[in-house]
């Protein structure tokens, strides 16, 4: 299983927020198969989750404080480009 369905999983099961899992969730479908290069603006995320604008950036700062992603420019876009956070491995791992 990729590090990527792996981060999906353990997002399920977590103890996280319904729309901190919801965000995640709608987050990680922009993820290549490792984790890497979502690119969605809050006003997307907000759209596809049906929440919003300030809601998902809440969960999305929650969801970067709890370790389950990192922020980081991709050099080519204006925006934050997502991925999995390594400590998500180790907490997926305890879930």
């Amino acid at each position: 299983m990729s590090q990527h369905f792996s981060w999906q999983a353990a997002v399920t099961k977590s103890d996280l927020a319904s729309s901190t899992k919801l965000v995640l969730l709608v987050i990680g479908t922009y993820m290549n198969q490792h984790g890497e290069g979502a690119l969605p603006s809050y006003k997307r995320l907000a759209s596809y989750a049906s929440l919003n604008r300030a809601t998902v950036i809440r969960h999305v700062e929650l969801a970067v404080e709890q370790g389950w992603l990192t922020r980081g420019a991709d050099g080519v876009s204006r925006g934050d480009t997502w991925r999995i956070a390594a400590a998500a491995c180790e907490l997926e791992a305890k879930a």
